[in-house]
């Protein structure tokens, strides 16, 4: 039981890296658009 709950834990955090690290970053640059788009209207 114990080995399977490790590697299951392995898993999430490969899977967890994989999508941090190796993904397309749509949903920061969108963050960052819009944190652009607002203080520019606010000058």
């Amino acid at each position: 039981m114990e080995i399977f709950i490790g590697i299951a834990g392995l898993l999430i955090a490969w899977l967890t890296y994989k999508k941090t690290f190796h993904s397309k970053p749509d949903e920061e640059r969108n963050n960052l658009l819009g944190i652009f788009l607002t203080t520019q209207k606010l000058h």
